[in-house]
């Protein structure tokens, strides 16, 4: 006859190892969501209202114009692997890139006119160090996107009642050159942007204030070439 001790007693260890069976079966690793972020600017003459996405998700609903921008969304970077941005018009004019993008990461994607005869729009990718400026600071860039002028160009800063100078970070250069950000005595400045190593304007942007504490990125856009359409547009980064 066999031990009724016995007998609830595997009943009991049965009872356990179903359960915890049961348990590691429903168990599921869920895999906490990351993220970057990215800002769209859209500094391409020719081309329409555009919709930005990522990886297949719209970004905007309403067109991007020209000299429009979307400050920063998150970007779920979750899973491996490069993310497809793409900026599109409805007239099926489309600018694409792909590369990784990492956690907690800011970058902008800006959509230009090339200097092709046909002026087709690309897409340029920077990385965006926000990190705080120094007390009494603000952070510029500058981000050169006018076709024609090829050539390379300097940008001069002058604080009122000052001489311009011309920085090492914010000169010679080129089309499609976004520079680091530099720390500038926040205050209001008087910006001349020039051919490089001449004094030959391209145009003034007079009283352009900097906030301390904010980071600032001053795009040149446009045509030199067309009567007042070339210019610059600043964004407040942060």
């Amino acid at each position: 006859m066999r031990n009724p001790h016995i007998l609830r007693i595997a009943a009991g260890m049965l009872a356990i190892t179903t359960l915890l069976t049961t348990s590691c079966k429903d168990e599921t690793t869920v895999a906490v969501p990351v993220y970057a972020k990215a800002q769209f600017v859209h500094v391409a003459p020719e081309a329409p209202g555009v919709i930005a996405s990522v990886d297949g998700k719209n970004i905007n609903t309403d067109s991007l114009k020209y000299l429009q921008y979307i400050n920063y969304v998150d970007v779920d970077v979750t899973a491996a692997g490069k993310r497809v941005v793409k900026l599109d018009s409805k007239t099926g004019n489309v600018t694409t890139d792909s590369l990784a993008m990492n956690k907690d990461v800011y970058y902008s994607f800006y959509a230009y006119s090339d200097t092709g005869a046909a002026k087709k729009t690309r897409v340029q990718v920077a990385p965006d160090d926000l990190a705080a400026p120094a007390a009494g600071k603000a952070k510029l860039r500058i981000a050169h996107f006018v076709p024609d002028a090829i050539a390379k160009i300097d940008v001069e800063a002058a604080l009122p009642g000052q001489a311009a100078t011309t920085r090492n970070d914010f000169s010679a250069l080129q089309f499609k050159n976004i520079t680091n950000f530099v720390e500038l005595t926040a205050g209001s400045y008087d910006l001349k942007v020039k051919l490089a190593g001449t004094t030959q304007l391209v145009f003034t942007i007079p009283s352009t204030a900097f906030e301390a504490g904010k980071s600032y990125t001053l795009v040149a856009r446009g045509y030199v070439q067309k009567a007042n359409a070339s210019g610059v547009f600043v964004i407040n980064n942060k």
